[in-house]
């Protein structure tokens, strides 16, 4: 499997200026290779945000020359999913990595959610918060502006359940656990800063 994308600015979940290319020579059916493919975008493309703005112009194409070993058998489904998924992974991250201005790179869990329709919500309103961005830039830990963003969405929280982790916010690389206490779903996407970098390259 071989993968290659596009994108730097512009990038929010479902609808971006993003172009991703998967090759591969795997002999699978169609309808099974877009059930794969469908997950795999699901699991890496569809949780990545780098500044919320979006394009009619993101594709991701998974093409096979079906020269190669027959996949067919359950593992052998199930092994090649999962390869595929982790190749698009590491293309998402790298794309939010490499986005306009980006400083810190932020591995963002939900946990305890009520629902994962929930969880995902609570991704969204976090990842998008400028001023909670702003302050990863800075490395400044500042929850309060994560408890309001939850709160903008209408997420009820309740102050002894509810609980922030995370990792050294100085360095480049970040992970955030946000812990609603309001159940037990999860949502995992992936984040950045903001910086003044970002500002002068889309102010030209």
């Amino acid at each position: 499997i071989l993968g290659i994308a596009k994108g730097a600015g512009m990038i929010y979940p479902h609808l971006a200026t993003m172009l991703a290319f998967i090759l591969t020579d795997a002999k699978i059916e169609k309808k099974l290779l877009r059930e794969i493919s469908q997950k795999a975008v699901g699991e890496s493309f569809n949780k990545i945000f780098v500044d919320g703005c979006t394009s009619t112009n993101d594709s991701v194409f998974f093409l096979s020359s079906l020269k190669g070993e027959e996949i067919e058998k359950k593992k052998e489904i199930e092994k090649f999913s999962q390869a595929l998924i982790e190749v698009c992974k590491n293309l998402a991250k790298m794309i939010v990595k490499d986005g306009e201005g980006v400083t810190k790179f932020v591995n963002l869990k939900i946990e305890k959610a009520k629902t994962e329709k929930e969880a995902k919500k609570a991704f969204k309103a976090i990842s998008s918060s400028i001023l909670f961005r702003s302050s990863l830039y800075g490395g400044i830990p500042n929850w309060g502006r994560i408890v309001a963003g939850l709160g903008q969405v209408g997420i009820k929280l309740e102050e002894e359940r509810f609980k922030v982790e995370s990792s050294n916010l100085k360095k480049k690389e970040i992970e955030i656990k946000v812990k609603l206490g309001r159940g037990r779903s999860f949502y995992q996407g992936w984040c950045c800063d903001i910086s003044p970098s970002y500002v002068k390259i889309n102010s030209k």
